[in-house]
């Protein structure tokens, strides 16, 4: 690890450089603290319950979100989907159980370059083997961005 190279970004580097090294310092201390993963965290997801079977999540958009582009990837938008749903599912299965997306669809609609991307969660069916969510990611302003449904695996929890 070069210190010297992370000296000179602190000191001099770009806003975005900045920001880039606050957010893998962010993802790196959260992941003490609890389960989760890396992207996860630097992806920055806020979230909490809006009924029963569904939830709602926050993300910043940063700079590290976007494409050459200067807008949030596609790749990043389904991953955002794909956890959105995956972890709601996982959060109302018991606790020997665990879920795995076995297939997902994505129509993106806008594109977000600022702000809050809202992702709105829920589970149409949660079975003994499968269940089926959807979600709809919005910019802040409450734009459409992209529509999602995905299908997951319910299987024992392997410990």
């Amino acid at each position: 690890m070069d210190n010297e190279f992370f000296k000179e970004v602190l000191e001099s580097g770009s806003v975005t450089d900045r920001l880039l090294l606050d957010l893998v310092q962010r993802a790196i201390l959260k992941m003490r603290e609890k389960r989760s993963t890396h992207l996860y965290e630097m992806i920055g997801f806020q979230g909490r319950w809006t009924g029963k079977r569904s939830y709602r999540f926050e993300t910043d958009v940063t700079p590290f979100l976007h494409n050459l582009n200067g807008v949030v990837h596609g790749g990043i938008v389904a991953y955002i989907a794909d956890t959105a749903m995956g972890s709601l599912v996982h959060r109302l299965l018991p606790p020997d159980k665990m879920s795995v997306t076995s297939e997902i669809k994505i129509n993106y609609i806008s594109a977000v370059r600022e702000g809050k991307l809202i992702t709105l969660a829920d589970v149409l069916h949660l079975g003994k083997r499968t269940a089926v969510a959807e979600c709809k990611l919005y910019t802040g302003a409450g734009d459409l961005v992209a529509a999602s449904s995905a299908s997951f695996v319910i299987l024992d929890q392997k410990r």
